[in-house]
């Protein structure tokens, strides 16, 4: 899955559109990858887990079974998202 400032890669993609929610899920075993740049020229975060949820409209993004997390932050821009720790 491709958006403008995302992808991702997984074994099963679900989207609510009333919430405007992507859910990625991976089987047993295997993980979710998502990857989103906040602004261009940056370099995307990366979030991997077993279920990776992302609603478009807020940016807002929750995981379950996490396995990993790299996130790019020079901070001082009030138009960059924070990543929560």
């Amino acid at each position: 899955m491709q958006g403008a400032d995302y992808f991702g890669s997984c074994d099963q993609l679900n989207f609510e559109e009333e919430k405007d929610l992507l859910v990625f899920n991976s089987d047993s075993g295997r993980t979710a990858r998502f990857f989103r740049q906040v602004r261009e020229g940056d370099p995307a975060s990366q979030t991997s887990a077993r279920t990776i949820r992302f609603w478009r409209k807020s940016g807002k993004v929750s995981v379950d079974e996490i396995s990993g997390v790299q996130s790019f932050d020079v901070g001082g821009d009030d138009r960059r998202a924070t990543p929560r720790r």
